[in-house]
């Protein structure tokens, strides 16, 4: 009877251990049980060192690759550990903490044909060798986590082995939560921990913002404490400075409603383009107030609130976030002629102005049209591939060809026309950096050719490709997959790029979710051109610059566009 009864309570234990149970949690949903924490100089440096582990751990630890853990929880179980505890108090939570998640197997050798290829490491992690700060224990065991044996993460996920995947970051969205934006304390920091740790383990782009990044995370952590709202986290997303970096969020900062009037810079001036919206206004007015904002003061906002890469998105920006609002008219300040005038126009919904300008974009234009007997243009916002056989039949007898990508591709065009129609010969147009996710902080250098029939891979000569001259049009709408076309055809040789600074913000885009179900976006790729130059923020080359001038809008006449013609006689 005693041996039945020790065969059952072992075969229980194998049981129990095979099949785990999820740890169970104090109720978290809606409250950390952190409506406020103390910033003295001690908690902030506790603070920045519990951030700093936990995010490694989450993207580090195998125990990541199928958990029952909440790493959410988890942080707001460590908080009261650590908060206000001793240096060494803390580093021996942090070290138990990481020990109890499992036992894990540590080899450089497991990462080698990854090391053996051109790659660079965006973050060293130099800060796990800190002993002064981390002690001896925890540091040499934050040292073995960084080649530990791991296959993927729960948390994220990769395409193809290539980038991290869009809607691959998968975390809580916490939308029911019962404060929305006023979150307590410990959930402000779960935004940010969440926020700065997966830019320091997976943005390419990492190194490039005007904030050093470890800074940023200094700089936010007594802020989230004592600031609610979406402000200061609308602050934080637009220290990336990416343009990709949006948030729909923004919204319930500046309002819903437009007033539907538009409008570009002309020299820092904020002039009326198209009164097709609003015939209060004639083209040429200057904007100089909206509901009593300046524009200096509209630029500013812009600039704090917005992720942009350049001045030129900047701009770009307030074009929009200037005229956004959340009452049904706005009062708005011009001068025409000399003479200070102002109207109350009314606000229409922002979402159905945007579908409207949208419209308006592509209206009753064509994909393709010759100019003159010898120059065709393209309009790379409307071509279809379906239309690559037609197109390149009338360019057939042709001196040149214009393209003008100032718009954003509609579909994947650059391989299957450009590629396909422009290339006599395969050529390498581009560096991805691309991340691991079984190594945060690396990235590999993939060079990517284009050229041939084939739309991937296959690349062939086309000794009947395209022989003419190509200029390419480019400004500040020109982004994303519009400037990665506009490398690629400049890859080609006797091509001319004309215009103006484009937005950079290239490759693909990640999305990230934070607590209020708060979205945002930003670049998963690193974009750089054979010869090392950085597309991210920079934008592509050009090489000749020139702007529309007021002029030349009042004319009706297209000034980068005649630009390009002096290129192609």
């Amino acid at each position: 009877m005693n041996r039945i009864y020790l065969f059952l309570l072992f075969a229980g234990t194998l049981f129990s251990c095979s099949n785990p149970q999820p740890k169970v949690y104090s109720d978290y949903s809606n409250s950390s049980g952190y409506t406020s924490l103390a910033t003295d100089s001690s908690t902030l440096e506790n603070l920045e060192v519990l951030c700093r582990v936990w995010g490694y751990t989450k993207y580090h630890h195998p125990t990541f690759a199928d958990s029952l853990l909440n790493m959410d929880y988890e942080l707001f179980e460590l908080l009261p550990k650590i908060a206000q505890e001793d240096k060494d108090t803390r580093n021996k939570v942090l070290y138990t903490w990481i020990s109890g998640l499992g036992e894990f197997e540590h080899s450089k050798k497991f990462y080698q044909e990854h090391l053996n290829v051109p790659h660079e490491f965006i973050n060293n992690y130099d800060w796990t060798s800190n002993t002064a700060v981390l002690g001896d224990e925890l540091s040499q065991l934050l040292i073995e986590l960084r080649y530990a044996k791991r296959k993927s993460n729960t948390y994220i996920s990769q395409v193809e082995g290539q980038h991290i995947a869009q809607n691959g970051i998968k975390e809580a969205p916490y939308a029911d939560h019962s404060s929305k934006y006023n979150f307590d304390s410990g959930f402000r920091l779960l935004q940010l921990f969440r926020y700065w740790t997966i830019i320091d383990s997976y943005c390419p782009n990492r190194n490039i913002t005007d904030t050093p990044w470890d800074d940023v995370l200094r700089e936010y952590i007594p802020r989230v404490i004592n600031e609610k709202g979406i402000p200061v986290i609308l602050e934080l997303i637009s220290e990336l400075d990416d343009t990709h970096a949006y948030t729909e969020s923004v919204h319930s900062l500046f309002g819903n409603y437009i007033a539907p009037i538009a409008v570009n810079f002309f020299k820092d001036k904020l002039i009326v383009i198209d009164t097709n919206t609003y015939n209060e206004f004639q083209v040429g007015d200057e904007i100089i107030s909206v509901a009593g904002l300046t524009v200096p003061y509209l630029i500013a906002r812009e600039k704090k609130y917005v992720s942009n890469s350049n001045k030129a998105t900047v701009l770009r920006g307030v074009t929009t976030t200037a005229l956004l609002s959340k009452k049904g008219s706005v009062l708005v300040e011009y001068i025409r002629d000399g003479k200070k005038k102002q109207v109350n126009v009314k606000t229409i919904s922002y979402y159905d102005y945007y579908h409207y300008k949208e419209g308006i974009k592509r209206g009753n234009k064509k994909a393709f049209r010759m100019l003159d007997d010898s120059i065709g243009y393209i309009n790379a916002g409307i071509l279809l591939n379906k239309d690559g056989e037609r197109i390149m039949d009338s360019l057939k007898n042709t001196k040149a060809v214009i393209v003008d990508i100032r718009n954003y591709p509609t579909n994947s065009i650059h391989f299957a026309f450009f590629g396909k129609y422009f290339f006599p010969t395969p050529k390498n147009h581009v560096i991805w950096k691309q991340v691991l996710v079984t190594l945060p902080g690396y990235v590999y250098l993939n060079s990517h050719e284009v050229g041939g029939y084939d739309i991937f891979g296959q690349f062939k000569d086309n000794p009947s490709a395209y022989g003419g001259k190509v200029v390419i049009l480019v400004n500040e709408q020109t982004q994303s997959s519009a400037e990665y076309l506009a490398m690629l055809i400049q890859a080609r040789q006797n091509t001319t790029t004309v215009g103006s600074q484009t937005a950079g913000a290239d490759g693909n885009v990640v999305t990230i979710t934070l607590p209020g179900n708060i979205k945002f976006w930003f670049s998963g790729l690193g974009v750089l051109y054979p010869d090392g130059t950085d597309s991210q923020r920079n934008g592509v080359k050009v090489d000749v610059v020139v702007y529309p001038t007021l002029a030349g809008i009042k004319s009706g006449r297209d000034e980068v566009l005649a630009k390009a013609l002096e290129f192609v006689d």
